[in-house]
């Protein structure tokens, strides 16, 4: 009778977590009807109504239901833990699929992901890396469990906490003209070419008004590129200055690859957002990783 049980309960869990039968199907892999039979037989097993079944409207908790999601939640981590701990886990593996801006993913969350990941080794650790679109578009189709965004202010697309910040600084070549001054004024800018991201992403249009909300002037753009490490090459070979994020140029700079130039202009940052999947309740597995990444330097100290 336990396994029918577990399963029924992992199915239950399911269906509150997707919001729906049918996210759940395609979460668990199994058809509609099969998720539909889990949670009937359940509920008869209990003898309790789980769902408010309310024809043309989303199908909430009812009391009991709120109940034995809490403590489902709890028991299945307890029986996973134990089945872990004596060499027990098997079968097929949940999946946590975590989308961040590449520069998230590259530089301020990698550590922790792989912390969790050794951690949680019952669990398949799914992680993409792209463009802020690419995060936004994830979160809304429900691909992704958690979404990293850099973001100014409010973020419309989803809903959204700020998880910390992000410094960005300007970078030269060792051989550039700017790179051998101990001080520059923020109108010497104007007068060199930047490397910049690409113009019609979301990030270049927020570092656009970064800049200009802290009075640096427009400058002549020698370079569009996406990836990071483009960017460190290009500037240090003297294609032209970058302003770019603090975490992004760290070893460059250690190396003696480019130079951190001492513009006179306000600190420069941006917010670092966190978000689920829209539409659906959090899994558990979502909200562990959001807890450890919050317990985690990486984003305090970017």
């Amino acid at each position: 009778m336990f396994p029918a049980s577990f399963r029924r309960l992992e199915v239950f869990i399911a269906v509150v977590e997707a919001g729906s039968v049918r996210g759940a199907a395609d979460r668990l892999g199994i058809s509609q009807p099969s998720v539909s039979g889990h949670v009937q037989a359940l509920e008869q097993q209990l003898g309790q109504t789980l769902f408010e079944r309310r024809r043309g409207a989303a199908s909430g908790l009812t009391e009991h239901g709120r109940r034995l999601h809490e403590r489902a939640v709890a028991l299945l981590a307890q029986a996973e833990a134990m089945a872990s701990s004596l060499g027990l886990a098997g079968g097929a593996k949940s999946r946590l699929v975590v989308c961040a801006q590449r520069s998230i993913a590259n530089f301020l969350i990698t550590e922790p992901m792989a912390d969790f990941a050794r951690r949680r080794e019952d669990l398949e650790l799914v992680i993409e890396a792209g463009r802020y679109e690419d995060v936004v578009r994830a979160l809304l189709d429900g691909r992704a469990d958690i979404g990293f965004l850099f973001a100014r202010g409010h973020v419309m697309d989803v809903a959204s906490e700020v998880v910390g910040q992000a410094g960005f600084r300007f970078y030269a070549g060792p051989q550039h003209p700017l790179a051998r001054r101990e001080r520059i004024e923020i109108g010497e800018l104007a007068r060199h070419g930047f490397v910049i991201a690409d113009r019609g992403s979301r990030f270049a249009r927020m570092v656009d008004e970064m800049l200009a909300e802290a009075g640096v002037p427009a400058s002549p753009v020698a370079c569009q590129v996406q990836e990071a490490a483009i960017v460190r090459a290009m500037v240090s070979r003297g294609v032209g200055l970058t302003c770019s994020l603090v975490c992004s140029m760290t070893e460059a700079v250690r190396r003696g690859e480019v130079v951190e130039l001492p513009v006179a202009c306000p600190p420069l940052w941006v917010d670092v957002r966190q978000a689920f999947a829209a539409g659906r309740r959090p899994g558990r597995a979502a909200v562990e990783f959001a807890q450890a990444l919050s317990m985690s330097a990486a984003l305090a100290a970017a």
